[in-house]
């Protein structure tokens, strides 16, 4: 069990390196990691040492608590502050922490865990309730079986209402369910660049002139990239708005959406976000939706619809902040 949490937590130092956009620092042992750093206005790169994040150790310590179990209610109550993380990775590992340690007191906050932004969160909710024989375990499966717009997951519900056998192991990742049940049977998860919604769509950029300058968006692959800003009015730039390699930025109806992820060893994640400026000219961004991987190919539609297209096969970011999966239909050419 030790060489597997070994491993686990191997993989993980890996992904936290890279959501932070970098890679370890071979030649500085000081150096927790080694971020790639582009000069918004030369485009020059640079590396900068990146100390321990915060979030390595709390992820250190929920698989310890997962593994070993808790020693009393203050163990438990810091997996609980987890579940609410700013980090949605810390979140879903809280998440399924609950269900390894056995702690039934947080079964209502597990039920409000589950949403349709964040499907690993709702993935580890879902099998910590099977877990913990809650008693709305059985209809909460049954409704995300049948609505959830992600069909690994409610796939999963599924297999969690049949009383399938659950893994005991505290060192299983969720992260590539989404990828693996399209790698299971490649035909169900189509290439639809056609779809209708998509209609005059073009590739979607990394770099978008606003509010008087430029977004732009940098992707150095494990070494990590960024989103910033040049102020064309003032000469002034505003580095590391997002901290990750971005894929593309998008203004659709007044709003400005940016994609990022990385598809790197084991890790295969995306995200969306939505970005706010300030009245002090600052700009800031929140996490909308949890992707259901990398995407290698995103476009843009005239009325801001997004197609996004990757190993998890293709997905519509509709103009109503929703996501939808999408699969073949009678009046679709279905194509890898």
């Amino acid at each position: 069990m030790r060489n597997i949490a070994l491993c686990w937590l191997s993989l993980y130092a890996l992904f936290i390196a890279s959501a932070g956009g970098s890679a370890w620092a071979q030649d500085d042992p000081s150096c927790w990691a080694s971020k790639r750093m582009t000069d918004l206005r030369t485009g020059k790169v640079r590396s900068e040492c990146k100390p321990e994040p915060e979030s390595w150790r709390n992820f250190t310590r929920l698989r310890q608590l997962a593994e070993l179990g808790t020693a009393g209610q203050k163990d438990a109550s810091y997996v609980m502050e987890r579940l609410t993380d700013e980090d949605w990775d810390l979140r879903a590992e809280a998440a399924r922490t609950l269900g390894l340690i056995g702690y039934a007191e947080a079964i209502p906050q597990l039920v409000a865990a589950i949403s349709p932004q964040d499907w690993r969160l709702t993935l580890e909710a879902m099998t910590s309730l099977t877990r913990l024989k809650a008693p709305e375990a059985d209809s909460i499966l049954k409704n995300i079986a049948g609505t959830y717009w992600l069909p690994a997951v409610a796939e999963t519900a599924n297999n969690l209402a049949a009383k399938l056998p659950l893994s005991t192991t505290a060192m299983a990742v969720s992260i590539r369910v989404p990828v693996d049940y399209c790698d299971a049977d490649p035909s169900r998860c189509p290439i639809l660049r056609d779809h209708p919604s998509l209609k005059g769509a073009h590739q979607a950029p990394v770099i978008l002139e606003s509010h008087g300058g430029k977004l732009i968006g940098t992707n150095h692959g494990e070494w990590g990239g960024e989103l910033g800003f040049i102020d064309e009015r003032t000469l002034q730039t505003q580095e590391t708005i997002i901290d990750d390699n971005v894929l593309a930025i998008v203004e659709r109806g007044g709003r400005i959406v940016v994609v990022t992820g990385l598809n790197h060893g084991g890790l295969n994640r995306g995200d969306i976000w939505a970005l706010t400026r300030a009245a002090d000219g600052k700009w800031s961004a929140r996490r909308q939706w949890r992707l259901p991987g990398t995407p290698y190919e995103i476009v843009a539609a005239p009325d801001g619809t997004m197609g996004l297209f990757g190993q998890f096969g293709s997905v519509l970011y509709k103009t109503d902040d929703t996501l939808q999966w999408l699969a073949c239909g009678p009046s679709e050419k279905c194509r890898n």
